[in-house]
């Protein structure tokens, strides 16, 4: 009796056999295929027969999808498929027996591999896993099929190696043989000697947000935003720009920065811009792309032609796009209260505050009641901007025939003809006439003076028979408010606001006064009038304390005292003998007198009067 597979055998009387003793044999009491067969029913299924593992081999390996590090592995399987249990795809560098990698699939008949290395020759085969004959799997190889992964960026490419990289070509390199590298238009994003990159197209390295700002009249400011990402394989920018400058200038490297600062510009000219990124990693030759074109119109300066419609605009903020004097074209201008600090018809200049021309230091000294010496310190700067000074006044007042005086550059004037006692305020003018078409100035003002007055004249005694006196004057010119009129002796009041005062208290009869009239208005005085007047004099009071000084036998010396109220000068005494009547007067104002040619022993009666 005869056992097929996977029947038992080895055992009973008489022994059973494995029917196929060729290709199986009976192992742990079972019928199994030999090594490098196969049961085509599989591992417990009885009536299979045993087939060689040949059988099992796959056919038509092929490859596709090469890769710098990759590849998909096809194949066909074999006839019986059925008691293949999974495949293994293995690889070997070319001519190497050592096993580079494996991977395991199911029951299919393509697989990717990756991990591989670049520009490398493998050997693939398939093997296929039968597990249903034996207690252990058993394999079979395909045939081979040799697989060259393609090169990176910057190595070495050829018939054997081609370039993987999309966009990217096999050229000559620089020393040694072909190297890949980006076709014309790409950049390598890893840069001219470094393995990895990939090919971006250049349009990628064009800068964004390009924007030009004008500055002044000759200066203008480009910016950008760098390209992310790309931005570390630009090597430089440039900026370009037309028409050219008047040296000829129609670019500048930027280097790595993405803001420049140019000047040179011609005021009020139009001028297109764009930049270039540039990129020298990728290729033999440098590559470059451009941004679209940017125009601005550089601001107009000074005296330089502008357009109403803002076209071209006044450069300056404190200037204006107005009429020329012809009425032929519009240009810039300072705006009123502003001037050019390089004057109406050279350009260049700007727009500077009125008052930086404002004179300082300012000093008015009075001299005599008509006449004022007023001096002044220049501006600090913009002098040659200055037309002339001018003096003014106010309360306006024609002196030698103007309300105003032209001082030319002159920093120190004098001027007479003021009206003595007038308050002013003067101002001295820096008179500017190189911006507009009309003059401008500005005033630098004094504080108010106050001209000295003129002194008194014409003293008159109107009234000076007592006891209520009059006295006048007369003021020859100018202004007053009050006049300050001291006596001696004293009389009050000492102040009157008109020409004339009256004394009705204190006056003496026949009194000498001296007295001094000024005029005064504000803090200014006048010089003084000075005079003497004198009273009405009037009959004197009696002399007092008469008595007898002195006696001889024929002789005695009379001695009194002088009235109180003299009402006048006194000229002299007469003294009376009572008891003859005779009288006898002084030759002057003695307050004493001897009378001689009596009798000795004779009593005497006298008296004194004047």
């Amino acid at each position: 009796m005869k056992a097929t597979l996977s029947v038992s055998c080895g055992i009973g009387q008489p022994t059973v056999e494995c029917e196929d003793t060729t290709t199986a044999s009976c192992t742990s009491n079972n019928c199994r295929c030999n090594d490098g067969y196969f049961d085509s029913n599989g591992y417990n299924t009885s009536g299979g027969v045993c087939t060689s593992m040949s059988a099992l081999k796959v056919t038509s390996v092929t490859s596709s999808s090469v890769t710098t590090t990759g590849v998909t592995i096809s194949w066909t399987e074999s006839a019986t498929p059925s008691q293949v249990s999974s495949y293994t795809v293995v690889w070997r560098l070319s001519g190497s027996d050592t096993v580079e990698g494996t991977s395991q699939v199911e029951k299919v008949t393509t697989t990717a591999i990756t991990g591989l290395s670049q520009s490398t020759t493998y050997v693939f085969k398939v093997i296929s896993i039968e597990t249903g004959s034996r207690s252990t799997p058993q394999q079979i190889e395909s045939d081979a099929v040799t697989v060259n992964t393609q090169a990176e960026l910057s190595q070495l490419c050829g018939v054997t190696y081609t370039c993987g990289v999309s966009n990217s070509e096999c050229i000559a390199g620089d020393s040694e043989g072909n190297v890949c590298r980006c076709k014309s238009d790409y950049y390598d994003s890893n840069g001219y000697s470094s393995t990895g990159g990939v090919c971006t197209a250049m349009s990628a390295l064009v800068v964004t947000s390009l924007s030009v700002g004008v500055e002044g009249t000759s200066t203008v400011t480009i910016q950008w935003v760098a390209p992310s990402p790309g931005s570390d394989q630009v090597n430089r920018y440039e900026v370009h720009w037309t028409p050219a400058l008047p040296n000829g200038t129609t670019n500048y490297d930027a280097a790595k920065t993405t803001s420049v600062r140019l000047t040179g510009f011609i005021s009020g000219q139009m001028y297109t811009f764009y930049v270039k990124s540039f990129e020298d990693g990728s290729r033999s030759l440098p590559q470059e792309v451009q941004t679209s074109n940017v125009s601005i119109t550089v601001d107009a300066g000074l005296g330089v032609g502008c357009n109403t419609d803002g076209s071209i605009k006044c450069a300056d903020t404190n200037s204006v796009c107005t009429q020329t004097d012809d009425t032929l074209s519009t240009v810039c201008r300072c705006k009123v209260s502003y001037f050019d600090s390089n004057g109406f018809s050279t350009a260049g200049g700007m727009c500077i505050e009125m008052s930086t021309l404002a004179v300082s230091n300012v000093e008015v000294v009075t001299e005599g009641t008509d006449t004022v010496n007023i001096s002044w310190t220049p501006p600090s700067q913009y002098t040659d901007q200055v037309n002339r000074y001018e003096v003014h006044w106010t309360p306006t007042e024609t002196i030698s025939g103007k309300t105003f005086y032209n001082a030319q550059l002159t920093t120190a004037v004098q001027l007479a003809g003021f009206t003595p006692g007038q308050t002013y305020i003067f101002s001295v003018n820096s008179v500017e006439s190189g911006s507009r078409a009309q003059e401008q100035s500005y005033s630098t003002s004094t504080p108010p003076t106050t001209m000295k007055p003129t002194t008194p004249s014409g003293f008159t005694t109107t009234d000076v028979d007592g006891p209520v006196i009059t006295l006048s004057w007369a003021l020859p010119i100018g202004i007053s408010t009050s006049y300050d009129v001291i006596t001696t002796p004293t009389l009050n009041p000492t102040t009157t606001n008109t020409e004339s005062i009256t004394y009705s208290t204190g006056v003496l009869d026949g009194q000498r006064y001296n007295i001094t009239i000024t005029t005064v208005i504000g803090s200014e005085r006048s010089d003084p009038l000075e005079a003497t007047f004198r009273t009405v004099s009037k009959t004197p009071d009696p002399p007092t304390s008469l008595n007898c000084k002195a006696t001889t036998d024929k002789t005695i010396t009379l001695a009194w005292t002088a009235p109180s109220l003299p009402r006048g000068d006194i000229q002299h005494y007469v003294v009376k003998r009572n008891d003859t009547g005779a009288t006898f007067t002084t030759t002057s104002s003695l307050t004493e007198y001897t009378v001689d040619g009596l009798q000795p022993g004779k009593m005497e009666s006298k008296s004194v009067f004047f």
